[in-house]
């Protein structure tokens, strides 16, 4: 029995029912009938691999009911917008759902239609779906939601995927209040992602529409972080720090250099998370060091000494001093580009005094030699003065 979904084409709606978009108006309620490639609950995650697309066949025990109504315009469509940020014209599209079954009148599992409606849009819904349905297939329920499906019309020309509501997400301002304990949650989701192999590519961006977030099985006060939108994800990662310790994360201490870090993404997803101490703060467009945020004394202490560096006498020295270093910059690039003899303008006639011979080359000077030579040079005409703070 094949499996699919009778998409409705929108052009064919009544005016009232459409926006300008091609998306549907507010309020507007359709339903779709289903038949799922998963037997009965949605604890099964048994899909069929490969998965194909089929329009919709006769009525069995597997099928369903899908109720969906356009999302109001909260963050639902934020999400929408987000999801087709590069995609023109906007052809894919997000809706707020209920599936149930034809066996089953009582369950009722609230999803999300996403629904794409040119080649570009279907062929990263078909991208995502199948990394939900293999590398990330375990981890549905858990850190990702269960994915019931990929389908499409006949003429292949539209296409949805259905996907469990895995909660609200999570807004890029509030994600300073999150509690530490939320943090590492998320944290350890994305370390489960990047354990199955797939770099999501998206972490690493000022958008956090992605992570959801739920009540806890366990308990309401414990949230559970989901991870969507795999559209641009790729597969075959292999994390170099997905098996470090907590205490290897630093989490909750001062922020590690990028060094100390081999996935850039697992890194600027942690800064982004606010989980390390900053080495800096602003204050009034002035950057303090933390290490001067102890208490307001300190502060206010550091922003007097800031101000004395303001002081005309010290804009003069700061002004001597940067042309003592621009052209002790020149000098050493000089020194540098020099492949065969030495430029006319450091080293003289370009003999020795004491020899006829020719002056060694820059390939022939040895380390100790060149450092000799330039630290002496630096010392007859260079005289390079630091301001103290």
């Amino acid at each position: 029995m094949y499996s699919g979904i009778v998409i409705p084409n929108f052009d064919s709606l009544p005016r009232h029912v459409r926006a300008s978009t091609g998306n549907l108006r507010y309020g507007v309620d359709l339903d779709f009938n289903v038949e799922l490639p998963i037997t009965l609950k949605p604890s099964r995650v048994d899909l069929p691999r490969p998965f194909s697309s089929y329009i919709s066949g006769a009525e069995s025990d597997n099928a369903a009911t899908v109720k969906f109504i356009c999302v109001s315009e909260t963050k639902e469509q934020r999400i929408a917008r987000n999801d087709v940020w590069d995609i023109q014209p906007h052809h894919l599209h997000l809706y707020r759902g209920h599936l149930s079954w034809a066996n089953d009148d009582t369950e009722n599992v609230a999803v999300i239609c996403k629904m794409a409606y040119n080649p570009i849009a279907i062929s990263k819904l078909r991208h995502e779906a199948h990394i939900y349905m293999n590398e990330l297939n375990h981890l549905q329920g858990k850190y990702i939601p269960y994915f019931y499906g990929m389908f499409s019309n006949e003429e292949g020309t539209m296409a949805c995927t259905i996907l469990q509501h895995g909660g609200d997400a999570v807004e890029p301002l509030k994600v300073k209040d999150l509690s530490l304990a939320t943090k590492e949650l998320i944290l350890k989701a994305v370390l489960s992602i990047h354990a199955a192999g797939v770099l999501h590519n998206r972490l690493r961006r000022p958008s956090w529409w992605h992570i959801l977030l739920s009540q806890g099985p366990d308990s309401p006060n414990t949230p559970q972080p989901m991870i969507v939108d795999f559209k641009y994800a790729t597969t075959g990662h292999q994390c170099p720090d997905g098996k470090k310790k907590r205490d290897e994360y630093r989490i909750g201490d001062w922020a590690p250099s990028g060094a100390d870090f081999g996935c850039t993404e697992l890194y600027s997803f942690l800064g982004s998370l606010a989980v390390w101490i900053p080495h800096f703060t602003f204050f009034h467009g002035t950057q303090i060091p933390a290490v001067h945020c102890e208490s307001r004394e300190t502060i206010l202490d550091y922003l007097k000494r800031a101000d004395n560096i303001r002081l005309p006498s010290s804009q003069i020295e700061a002004e001597e001093t940067e042309k003592k270093v621009v052209e002790f910059k020149e000098c050493y690039e000089d020194f540098l580009a020099t492949h065969v003899r030495w430029p006319q303008k450091i080293y003289g006639s370009g003999k020795s005094e004491s020899s006829s011979e020719e002056p060694k080359s820059y390939l022939e000077l040895s380390s100790e030699e060149a450092q000799k030579w330039f630290q002496g040079r630096c010392n007859e005409n260079m005289n390079v003065r630091s301001i103290s703070a």
